[in-house]
């Protein structure tokens, strides 16, 4: 699958300042996880996208979003748009996000699939935002990062305009 046209630059920087690529079929769903309110804002869902309400359970709303794919062979057009597939759920209650799913995939396999959860918790009012306090990312299952933030600042360098 190194063919496929990736959406950004796809790439990490390891410590010693070596720059690694990463595989274009692992760049189709969104870089900003751990925070849900930029990841699904129309700036980062860059080109056309199809939502849908999946379901809920009454606690929870769900939601599809899923970058659309323009390849003239359905087969490849089918395939692009599962690699970019993420589903929101959004607690009923406070209509805020809980959780953002989707997977990635070994380097040398696009077809195999390693569920990502991302959680979110513990959210607060940061200058009439709500920022999650609390982000845990599940891969296969697995907790693999809890992050707890102690003190956020939003839009604290701007100047707005009078």
């Amino acid at each position: 699958m190194s063919s496929l046209k990736p959406i950004r630059s796809c790439k990490w920087t390891s410590n010693d300042g070596k720059v690694n690529p990463i595989p274009n079929h692992n760049c189709m769903t969104e870089a900003v996880w751990f925070l849900p309110t930029i990841s699904m804002s129309p700036a980062q869902l860059r080109g056309a996208v199809l939502a849908s309400h999946k379901g809920s359970d009454g606690l929870t709303e769900r939601i599809s979003v899923t970058r659309v794919a323009h390849n003239k062979n359905a087969k490849m057009r089918a395939f692009l748009q599962k690699l970019g597939q993420q589903e929101l759920s959004i607690d009923a209650k406070t209509m805020l996000p809980s959780a953002l799913t989707f997977s990635i995939h070994p380097d040398e396999d696009a077809g195999r699939d390693i569920p990502v959860e991302i959680r979110y918790s513990d959210y607060r009012d940061v200058n009439g935002m709500k920022i999650p306090f609390r982000i845990e990312r599940v891969v296969n299952g697995n907790t693999v990062l809890e992050i707890t933030i102690q003190s956020a600042t939003v839009n604290s360098g701007l100047q707005l305009a009078q």
